[in-house]
């Protein structure tokens, strides 16, 4: 997917990006440089959307969360998804694309955040469980392409990332056979995978690597190499997708130089994660002030028949239901799914 530009465009940005003398890119960038990142909170209220900007291009995503049974195969461990939603991107006059372009992105995406963040180890799904084999939290990361201006794999990993790292859930505890919650507690990260997307442009013989290439030096490009990884200079993953052939030597060289500006990227968001947790952290002391533990469970327990300290033979749904009104009163909005007993 990329813009509609006339040969003479096409002519003029592939000599000018071609230019050793270090003659500035059109937005006066030199060739390793990145555009301008910045993240802000849509809203001010509990796990708000975050707006992501790498240039013009815009990114928001949310996370949606609820409880439900875990897969089969995996009793212990939470589930994880991407939604990546481009339906701000139908095709039109000022973009070469088509539906199944616009499918081919999305997938492409999703993909990359799969393979970085949760094949990589990053996303722990174990904590994410609240009973093994009968209860975890499934987790949605909803990602809204709203703007493309280039590099949405980049902008994309640092909004899911931003994301997860900013999102709140109910703490759960178990207390005399009955489920409580009493707190919130933030998703846990085991180490913070960035992402760096360099353009290749073959020279004549030579290779060029430009950075965080824009919508317009996207169409001129000859392929592109993402590589993820974290500031312990581990390598997560790794996508090429090139007309010409890259040499080892070549991607030595540019995982050796990635890492200023992972660290770069590393500090905005640690930075931005810091200021949103304190605000999230406010409004959460506001709420559970004065408050007493909220019960989950019906204040007539039958103890008969119980499952490892837990009645199992009622639904956790209908568990819910029986204490609307508390739960209306403590204005904590979760949702329960099929706990009953196997």
């Amino acid at each position: 997917m990329f813009s509609i530009i006339s040969n003479n465009t096409k002519e003029y940005l592939i000599q000018r990006l071609k230019d050793e003398t270090g003659m500035p890119r059109e937005d006066g960038r030199d060739q390793d440089s990145y555009r301008n990142i910045s993240l802000k909170l849509l809203t001010n209220n509990l796990n708000s959307p975050i707006e992501v900007k790498i240039g013009n291009t815009i990114i928001i995503s949310q996370i949606y969360s609820k409880l439900t049974s875990p897969f089969i195969d995996k009793p212990n461990e939470g589930i994880i998804s991407f939604s990546i939603d481009t339906n701000h991107l139908k095709p039109d006059a000022d973009y070469n694309s088509s539906n199944e372009d616009l499918n081919e992105f999305r997938i492409k995406i999703s993909n990359y955040l799969e393979k970085s963040l949760r094949e990589s180890k990053a996303l722990d799904s174990n904590s994410l469980c609240i009973i093994p084999n009968k209860l975890v939290w499934k987790i949605v990361i909803d990602i809204n392409v709203i703007n493309y201006d280039g590099n949405a794999i980049d902008a994309c990993l640092i909004s899911a990332l931003s994301s997860w790292l900013t999102y709140k859930i109910p703490f759960f505890r178990i207390k005399n056979n009955k489920i409580y919650y009493d707190n919130f507690i933030n998703l846990t990260l085991i180490h913070l995978p960035i992402s760096i997307t360099y353009g290749i442009l073959l020279n004549n013989d030579k290779i060029m690597f430009i950075l965080d290439c824009d919508l317009l030096e996207e169409s001129v490009m000859n392929g592109f190499i993402s590589i993820c990884a974290n500031i312990f200079k581990e390598i997560c993953y790794m996508q090429m997708n090139s007309n010409v052939q890259v040499g080892s030597n070549d991607i030595k060289e540019l995982t050796d130089k990635i890492h200023v500006k992972i660290k770069d990227i590393h500090k905005i968001i640690k930075k931005f994660v810091s200021e949103v947790n304190l605000v999230y952290n406010k409004i959460i002391s506001h709420k559970i002030k004065n408050n007493d533990d909220v019960e989950m469970e019906d204040e007539k327990n039958n103890n008969d028949n119980e499952e490892d300290g837990i009645d199992s033979d009622i639904k956790f749904k209908e568990k819910i239901n029986n204490n609307e009104e508390k739960m209306k009163k403590k204005k904590r909005q979760y949702e329960i799914l099929n706990y009953q007993k196997e």
